[in-house]
């Protein structure tokens, strides 16, 4: 039977885990990078910003105390819906592993301690309240089911163009014809392109939305595109100019911050019919609703 062949049995009855490290070896002896890339990280698990749509899950957020049960914090969708969205960057065998060990058809995930400091501080509570983030087990097994359909898609597709193997080798042919198969998959959209914890001690367990650098980065795109403000335009400027300079000295001010960014907000809402003014709008506020947490999570 060739590698292909057994990759496609695999997607039947196997493990995620088993089906991904198949992708691999039939990857790499094809030269196929960009199946490489993706199964290498869904095993490996994903560093940095990189991580798939299907890694991110949405659930609820809860605090309890310790004369409390779990109870739903009170989020405003428009300000704080980044914090009902978990981030699982691990690998697949964590989180087949968490599937099977996680009970009452819900994933507990508990931030570290970090985490934890800063979400009292945004909602205020005191230092015995606990928070955690609670996801349906068939949202994770959907986010695997992601992974095992964009094998399989490859997989078939490779099958389908002759590209079958024998044993463990592949021909020239097969070797030459892979790649292109792999690239005609990412962009139809197939293919996608570039921790988890339970009770642990990390901070990678959630995501808490805004920070330092990515305020930088959306200040960079004002500046860059700051003309199609037309009037405004000055006005923007100098408030973003502030933004960076105030992170760049490593010591920001929240009051002189916070002045900017409401500042930037008024100028876009103004500016009806700019496309500049419709993406940067709604990407302000989770930065006014965190900049506290994220000024003292800096000094920390």
């Amino acid at each position: 039977m060739g590698l292909i062949t057994d990759i496609i049995s695999a997607g039947l009855d196997s493990s995620t885990t088993e089906l991904l490290n198949k992708a691999l070896i039939a990857a790499t002896r094809l030269g196929d990078a960009s199946m490489v890339e993706f199964a290498s990280k869904e095993l490996n698990g994903y560093q940095g910003s990189d991580l798939p749509d299907h890694r991110k899950l949405r659930g609820q957020l809860k605090a309890r105390t310790p004369y409390s049960g779990w109870e739903v914090a009170p989020i405003s969708t428009d300000d704080l819906g980044f914090l009902l969205v978990t981030k699982f960057s691990e690998g697949v065998a964590e989180m087949e592993d968490l599937i099977s060990t996680s009970g009452a058809g819900m994933v507990q995930v508990i931030p570290g301690p970090g985490q934890q400091q800063l979400l009292r501080k945004m909602f205020s509570a005191e230092s015995d309240v606990t928070f955690a983030q609670f996801v349906t087990k068939s949202a994770v097994v959907q986010s695997l089911q992601r992974s095992r359909s964009i094998v399989l898609d490859w997989a078939l597709k490779l099958e389908a163009s002759g590209v079958a193997g024998d044993g463990l080798t592949f021909s020239s042919k097969e070797r030459r014809a892979a790649p292109h198969i792999t690239n005609t998959l990412i962009n139809h959209g197939v293919m996608l392109q570039p921790h988890i914890q339970q009770g642990g001690d990390g901070d990678q367990a959630m995501d808490l939305g805004p920070d330092f650098q990515t305020l930088s980065a959306l200040m960079v795109e004002v500046l860059g595109r700051v003309n199609e403000l037309g009037p405004a335009a000055a006005e923007a400027q100098a408030d973003a100019q502030t933004v960076l300079a105030q992170i760049n000295s490593g010591k920001p001010k929240e009051g002189v911050v916070r002045a900017c960014l409401e500042s930037l907000r008024s100028i876009m809402e103004n500016a009806t019919g700019t496309l500049l003014a419709d993406e940067v709008k709604n990407k302000l506020a989770p930065y006014l609703v965190s900049l506290g947490p994220m000024i003292a999570a800096l000094a920390g």
